[in-house]
């Protein structure tokens, strides 16, 4: 699969956490909706086959970011997060 990204989002993808790598993927996607399942058990947070077909969807996200990054030359390991991050532990213990 071949995913093309805006050139400003490619520029902005330097200094991009994994939250902002995952926006970018959905950011590109295809417009039309997409159906999960039609199983209310997948529907409902508190089920077990709720979060197994998170899980799957998360995973195949990441394939696809990994697949990406591969074909167009980004080191997905060379993106240092942890300032963000700590920034973000502040913010959640400020509330």
């Amino acid at each position: 699969m071949r995913i093309s990204f805006p050139a400003s989002t490619i520029t902005a993808i330097a200094g991009a956490s994994d939250a902002h790598l995952l926006l970018a993927v959905f950011y590109t996607r295809p417009k039309k909706p997409i159906r999960i399942s039609d199983d209310p058990e997948v529907r409902d947070i508190t089920n077990e086959k709720f979060w197994r077909k998170l899980q799957s969807i998360f995973r195949s996200t990441a394939e696809l970011l990994a697949e990406w990054a591969a074909e167009t030359g980004v080191d997905l390991n060379s993106i240092d997060v942890s300032a963000e991050m700590a920034e973000q532990e502040r913010k959640i213990k400020r509330s």
